[in-house]
């Protein structure tokens, strides 16, 4: 044996039970992480959703607005509660 690239195919025949179970777990980690992942996202998907059919969906930015316009809106009955804002996510 001059090479050590000639004891690939050897090692790869005594461990190849090893080899399989070794990428079966990796495989079966995956599938358990993304279905891990898949799940919280369908959870918070869920709680917004259900928050917004138990409460509203009730939060809108209008930009450049006049004064008559948002007095106008505030005076909506469907309208709770109306602010102003210079700055949004500062």
């Amino acid at each position: 044996m001059k090479n050590y690239l000639d004891l690939v195919p050897i090692s790869a025949k005594v461990h190849r039970k090893q080899n399989r179970m070794s990428i079966i777990c990796i495989v079966l980690a995956v599938f358990l992480v993304t279905a891990i992942f898949g799940m919280a996202d369908m959870f918070i998907r869920g709680q917004i959703l259900q928050a917004q059919q138990e409460k509203g969906n009730w939060h809108i930015g209008i930009r450049g607005i006049s004064d008559e316009d948002a007095k106008l809106i505030s005076s909506r009955p469907e309208v709770a509660t109306v602010a102003d804002y210079g700055v949004l996510n500062y």
